[in-house]
């Protein structure tokens, strides 16, 4: 049995087991006639919890699954989790060796995933590693998508347990929540799968029960949350709570005494995405997608390029991709159906037939208007969005399916059994070609499983490659960016008054092979060599490359494997790229047992010589990542230019006096040093009030569920009736519907019990 079974199955049976434990409870509070349900109920919650558990089965396992995003993704959990572990709290900026360079996508611009691997981590007495909590946070999401989903149609229709659990089903097997993560590894849209039926189970409960406010409290805490758990898709998300909201003030009117509620909403809603918009707006970022103002036209190419084969709901195993990113049949059928019957519904439903309008209309392209509607939309929300809105969009068509088919389903009357036995079949139907479709989408992950060797080699801290994700927020690179292993140490470099660069230490290294009374042998590589390290010193491997060099320089052996890819591999001026770029680079081998390691030409014989140094030899030395602290003994003043990108919030110190933080040509973070020895500290607290910003959204977050669960778990389905509508509010409510919504819910509460 893997090591790492136990330690995530624990979190994932916790969660299953609340579902039952309310069962138990509830049970006790109901007459013994309804016991009688106890069967139906538990093959219910069975059937739900193991399709949540089958979406996402292949990550059960403590291995890298996926490409370059996902890798991007382990090492920022493996750097949150390391500052955490090292009592680093909270965690503002990448230090460690997996995000040297002062990373900040996702620490800030989604930081739930790397607070719940951290959660995840202590709760597991740190016994998994990181690929282990990166995989356990997307198959407990999809865990608590289909058991939340599961509630939000059983709190919207309580008597129909068996569609609940095929809709629930559906839903958290459905392509549009899992496509964007078998075939792009986008990990955070998986995440929303708890949070957004809740989201629009509130905005149902708002409009159903005007003179309550758990569905007000429910939406707010929902997006709140999901601003940190995926800000590109909140943004779409929180124009549908303000419209919500002024319906209300619309229906109810101030003489009904709520217009306090919807104040009281916005100013938590404000509170709960503090910390997520003051955050990244410190960051002071200059980085625009839509900076020339072709997204908007980019998005209709790339909506173009995929339908109509979206809509075929055909998974591809691996072709095709964009057309992967579609809803799937079954919810698409629950959306259509449905949406002719949601004008019936009362004002909840007309409010989401409205979201669905404007939602399908700007993912399928519809000449004149999608395009329209694209170039209305501001420029800060394209920037969210990207190019391929149908990963945020089908994930919100999902949800809204969901809970639009639970409208209908608690439409049906008692006496329209034969309907609702049809429209199991059709859901159990649907149910499994969703299944189906998941069975799909895991191809991909089969085939992009690293295996547990590869996941330990590529977590080595002298093997890690910092990928483009980590410098994509800030829009530029630096100028020697190399899309393959970067060492900090010897990303350290002297500049002076001009910029320009007086001493590193690969030029340090390499200036000492003269001096040698017997140089390294230069040999020749074509196509492999090997060469014996000794446990004791480090290497740095130079190059002779010649021009028409094409193909993979790869460094292989027992503890490590990591390439560079040539001509270009990361920018124009990375490593072997021009005749001025770097030809050389450090294999850290010193304190790790003796082996042999191979190293492969790019297609070409090159000529190599490893050159053995030792930590002492560098003339900059690292002394440590978490707070960033280097060692120099210099000639002569300098600028000391570090491995971190420039944003505001570092402070420096420079043999224990504070110095200004500068930032360089290439936007990196610098320090004026003196001559001689020195000691350079340089930390990053943050702009000012961000920590105690970043204290108050917590406390508000956790107030606020905690705060929602008890009123939930009081007013459970069936503890007590809807609030009653005076005769203006029912008037008003008219005016969208023939037929309230709460005259069907009434219904289904009396068949309940």
């Amino acid at each position: 049995m893997p090591a790492h079974f136990f330690s995530m199955a624990a979190p994932l049976g916790l969660v299953a087991m609340m579902p039952w434990l309310a069962l138990v409870l509830r049970l006790r509070r109901r007459p013994a006639g309804a016991r009688r349900d106890w069967t139906v109920e538990c093959g219910c919650l069975l059937w739900v919890e193991a399709a949540g558990l089958f979406a996402t089965w292949p990550y059960f396992q403590g291995t890298l699954i996926g490409a370059g995003d996902a890798y991007h993704y382990l090492l920022q959990m493996a750097d949150a989790v390391t500052q955490f572990r090292q009592g680093v709290f909270p965690v503002l900026v990448g230090q460690t060796d997996y995000a040297f360079n002062g990373g900040v996508h996702t620490i800030r611009t989604a930081p739930y995933y790397l607070h719940l691997g951290g959660a995840l981590d202590w709760l597991t007495g740190h016994r998994l590693d990181f690929a282990a909590l990166q995989n356990l946070t997307v198959q407990l999401s999809t865990l608590g998508g289909a058991l939340t989903a599961y509630y939000a149609v059983r709190r919207l229709a309580p008597a129909r347990r068996v569609a609940a659990a095929l809709l629930a089903s559906a839903y958290v097997t459905s392509a549009g929540l899992l496509a964007p993560l078998y075939h792009y590894d986008m990990l955070a849209t998986t995440l929303i799968a708890p949070w957004q039926p809740l989201f629009w189970l509130g905005i149902v409960l708002s409009l159903q029960k005007v003179r309550d406010g758990d569905g007000l409290l429910l939406s707010v805490a929902s997006l709140g949350l999901l601003w940190y758990v995926h800000p590109p898709i909140a943004v779409w998300l929180t124009p549908v709570l303000v419209v919500t909201q002024f319906v209300r003030l619309l229906l109810v009117g101030r003489a009904e005494g709520n217009l306090l509620r919807p104040v009281f909403g916005v100013a938590l809603m404000a509170v709960l995405m503090l910390y997520e918009l003051y955050s990244v707006r410190s960051l002071h970022l200059h980085y625009s997608p839509d900076g020339d103002g072709t997204m908007p036209q980019a998005i209709l190419a790339n909506l173009q390029a995929a339908w109509p084969a979206s809509f075929y709901s055909t998974i591809s195993r691996v072709d095709a991709p964009l057309a992967d990113l579609q809803l799937g049949f079954t919810l698409w059928a629950v959306l259509l159906l449905g949406s002719g019957w949601q004008v019936r519904r009362g004002v909840a439903g007309a409010v989401l037939l409205g979201a669905l309008g404007a939602f399908v209309l700007l993912v399928i392209p519809v000449p004149h208007v999608t395009l329209a509607l694209w170039d209305a939309v501001p420029s800060a929300v394209l920037n969210l969005t990207n190019s391929w809105p149908m990963q945020r969009f089908y994930p919100i068509l999902a949800a809204l399916a969901l809970v639009a088919g639970a409208l209908d389903l608690g439409g049906l009357g008692p006496g329209q059994r034969r309907l609702y036995g049809l429209g199991c079949i059709l859901l159990g139907i649907g149910a499994a070609w969703s299944v189906s479709e998941a069975w799909a989408l895991q191809s991909r992950a089969r085939l992009v499983n690293a295996g547990p060797l590869m996941t330990a080699q590529m977590l080595r801290p002298e093997n890690v490659e910092l990928t483009r994700a980590s410098y994509a927020l800030f829009g530029a690179f630096p100028p020697y960016f190399s899309h393959g292993r970067m060492d900090p140490a010897f990303e350290l470099r002297l500049l002076d008054e001009n910029q320009q660069v007086v001493l590193d230490n690969t030029s340090a290294v390499l200036g000492q092979v003269a001096r040698l009374p017997a140089p390294p042998p230069k040999l020749t590589i074509h196509p492999e060599i090997w060469f014996q390290t000794d446990g004791v010193h480090d290497y740095l491997l130079n190059f002779d490359l010649p021009a028409d060099a094409k193909g993979p320089i790869i460094v292989h052996g027992h503890t490590r494997h990591f390439a560079y890819i040539l001509p270009e591999f990361g920018g124009p001026m990375a490593f072997g790229a021009r005749p001025t770029s770097a030809h050389a680079f450090p294999v850290r081998t010193g304190g790790l047992p003796a082996e042999k390691l191979s190293v492969q030409s790019p297609g070409v014989a090159v000529v190599m010589q490893a050159i053995p140094f030792s930590p002492a030899d560098l003339l900059l030395q690292l002394e440590s990542l978490v707070p960033l602290k280097v060692a120099a003994d210099t000639p002569h003043a300098g600028l000391l230019e570090t491995p971190r990108v420039f944003i505001p919030g570092y402070r420096a110190t420079v043999n224990g006096r504070v110095v200004p933080v500068q930032c360089t040509a290439a936007g990196l973070v610098a320090v004026s040093m003196p001559a001689g020895r020195s000691q350079v500290v340089l930390d990053y607290p943050g702009p000012p009030g961000l920590v105690a910003v970043y204290y108050l959204s917590l406390v508000s977050l956790l107030f606020v569920w905690v705060w929602l669960g008890w009123r939930l778990w009081r007013n459970h389905p069936g503890a007590a009736g809807e609030a009653a509508l005076d005769g203006a509010a029912i008037r008003r409510y008219h005016l969208f519907a023939r037929t309230s919504a709460e005259a069907a819910s009434t219904a289904d509460r009396r068949q309940d019990h």
